[in-house]
């Protein structure tokens, strides 16, 4: 007898199954893009145990007959194509017709539905006895499709199925991602008999956006208007503007034809043109919308249908990018200050303008970069403001202690221009020339007060560090300063970054963590992705001293270490954070500490466009100066570019520095 058998029917689809269906948010996938498909403007779904009890799809579209209802059940039945060539031509999701099959094959499942030409809508069993398979039930237009006990036959595969709030978490990310694309359709999510999200109101992809996205979005939405980019080809996205941005692309989303797609040379595309424009490691929310002719895609690859091919990609590309990056930079210009709004800030004739030039005499308008919060003038740049350094504003301890001042990244900062007093002795022909940045002083109070004081009472002992003069800023992100030897420029966020860092590694060495209950518990708003991020990570933030309340399904923080009590955006930093454990859920304990630190460090450090006091740009070197590795922070970025002087001699072609 020979070796080589043919699989019974039953494995055979038990097998292939397994290639479409990997868990519950694949059928509630097939499921709502089939309800797409059948022209709904209505779709409810309601899930049970993260999906694994039930999953029930609901749709007010075109419906089946009673005679298609079984053959809808039919491995290789589709209603889609009827020639291969027709793969080509697709104006619909599904066509290779395994979708319900292979649902059929590992649950139990039924079939109602009803349309508009018939009088009885009917229920249908799959694998029922035949006079059993038929029910009819009240009329209906339309189709519900009921998966109860996933994977209940296949013991196996319910091994990789993970927690009901993972699984759930999987479903209503792909939920919020369709109802978003599809603003024309009403949408409702159900779980455990209780409804997560409703779009009922919300009929514009902005609505949605912000709704199922996170609120920070609100009014920092840019929209690329529809556009054809070639012949056939076109294009329509929304994005964040440069303001709002997020530590991975889990929010960067890409339509192509109606079809939700995996695409990292499409997310390449929107990264480039957001390039210089926000900083390099962020993304930023996106969706975008690409319709092709359908005899230019291929979804054929990959049973999810997740991945395509686009002929032609040079046709469209470059132009995609130029317009995505001119949308972002009429953002930017569009928060041009002309003169005559300064006017409106009282400025006297020992400000900007004297009393006799007036605002038309001067051409040189103020613009605010939303990217960082900061105003700046596109002419004479504005001197550093002196800030109160007292002993009053010092901590007593080598704990480190944050400013209020706020995350240039994500708030608008209220700047005013006044007269420069403290200046004006040192500089006395400029005292009446040029505004100067002035900080509400409460944003002062504490700014790199005992993490930077410490050090600097004592010696200095790296190198050629000991012996550094500050010469000043330049453009309000690096420090100059200078040795006998060489010109030094120092990148002032990785050297505080660096520095905090070092602090907090020691804390935790020592096991000094000092926790802060909060008067005001803030609340957490949480996808249920997050929710299950935080549920996996709330006992190691607890000791890292971010402690998590959870009271029905409400998350708060209630306290924090007192080292991050005043970082700006706690909420924003803890989201971070969660995201983390997000997209690492294997990390071990030591790796989530180094992950913590190193993220709580990066938030709180001074950031790039931050005008620093001469005494602030002192303490920042001197403190470097007391670190055993003062070359790199955190993430391996440079500190400071070290230029010796008889490299400068030698390129002025002076001879040999004779130092």
């Amino acid at each position: 007898m020979g070796q080589i058998n043919i699989l019974s029917p039953q494995i055979a689809n038990k097998i292939a199954a397994g290639e479409v269906i990997e868990r519950p948010v694949s059928v509630v996938k097939e499921l709502l893009e089939n309800a797409i498909d059948a022209g709904a403007d209505t779709i409810d779904i309601q899930l049970q145990a993260g999906g694994m009890r039930l999953i029930q799809v609901t749709d007010n579209g075109s419906g089946m007959t009673k005679d298609d209802l079984p053959l809808a059940f039919e491995r290789h039945a589709t209603s889609k194509i009827s020639d291969f060539n027709d793969l080509f031509a697709l104006h619909s999701f599904g066509f290779r017709g395994e979708a319900l099959a292979s649902i059929a094959t590992v649950s139990q499942a039924s079939a109602t539905s009803g349309t508009a030409k018939e009088e009885k809508t009917w229920k249908y069993t799959p694998g029922a006895n035949p006079g059993e398979a038929f029910e009819a039930v009240a009329p209906r237009q339309g189709t519900q499709i009921e998966v109860r006990n996933l994977f209940y036959n296949v013991p196996a595969r319910r091994k990789f199925v993970k927690s009901e709030s993972y699984e759930f978490g999987q479903c209503a990310e792909l939920f919020s991602v369709y109802a978003t694309a599809y603003p024309q359709v009403t949408f409702t999510l159900s779980h455990n008999n209780q409804l997560v999200y409703t779009t009922v109101g919300r009929d514009s992809v902005e609505d949605r956006f912000v709704y199922f996205r996170s609120a920070d979005l609100q009014g920092h939405l840019l929209h690329l208007e529809e556009v054809e980019l070639a012949p056939g080809i076109f294009a329509e996205a929304w994005m964040s503007d440069a303001s709002v941005t997020r530590n991975n692309r889990k929010e960067m989303t890409v339509f192509v034809n109606g079809r939700w797609v995996k695409s990292k040379e499409i997310n390449t595309i929107i990264e480039n043109a957001y390039h210089t424009y926000i900083p390099k490691g962020r993304f930023p929310s996106s969706l975008l919308l690409l319709t092709v002719p359908p005899d230019t895609l291929d979804v054929n690859i990959h049973p999810a249908k997740t991945t395509v091919k686009i002929a032609h990609p040079g046709l469209w590309q470059s132009q995609l990018e130029d317009l995505v990056r001119d949308v972002i930079w009429k953002d930017r210009v569009a928060l041009t200050y002309t003169p005559a709004a300064l006017q409106e800030d009282d400025l006297d004739d020992k400000g900007l303008f004297s009393d006799e030039q007036g605002p038309e005499a001067t051409d040189t308008p103020f613009s605010l970069d939303r990217q960082e919060g900061r105003g700046a003038t596109k002419g004479p740049f504005p001197r550093s403001q002196q800030l109160p350094f007292t002993a009053d504003t010092y901590a007593s301890s080598q704990t480190p202690t944050f400013s209020s001042r706020p995350e240039v990244s994500d708030q608008r900062s209220s700047y005013r221009y006044e007269k420069n007093k403290n200046a004006a002795s040192d500089h006395p022909a400029l005292a009446h020339e040029r505004p100067t940045l002035d900080i509400d002083p409460e944003a002062n109070r504490g700014f790199l007060a005992s993490s930077l004081d410490v050090a600097a009472e004592e010696p200095l002992d790296i190198g050629d560090l000991h012996d550094l003069q500050v010469i000043g800023q330049l453009n309000n992100t690096f420090i100059l300063a200078q040795s006998k030897k060489a010109l030094y420029i120092i990148d002032q966020h990785t050297c505080h970054e660096r520095i905090l860092y070092d602090a907090f590694m020691a804390q935790e060495k020592e096991e000094k963590v000092l926790i802060q209950h909060l008067l005001h518990p803030f609340p957490l708003a949480l996808t249920p992705r997050e929710k299950d991020a935080t549920n996996r990570a709330i006992l190691a933030l607890r000791d890292m001293g971010i402690i998590i309340e959870v009271i029905d399904e409400d998350y708060s923080v209630v306290a924090l270490p007192a080292v991050l009590v005043h970082v700006p955006n706690i909420k924003d930093f803890i989201l971070e954070i969660l995201d983390i454990f997000e997209e690492n859920p294997r990390l071990t304990m030591a790796e989530i500490r180094e992950e913590l630190l190193t993220t709580r460090a990066c938030k709180s450090a001074v950031k790039a466009n931050w005008p620093l006091s001469h005494a602030e740009q002192h303490a920042l070197i001197q403190s470097l100066a007391k670190l055993s590795s003062p070359r790199t922070c955190p993430h391996g970025r440079p500190i400071f570019i070290e230029i010796s002087m008889n490299d400068l001699y030698l390129f002025f072609k002076r001879g040999s520095f004779p130092g």
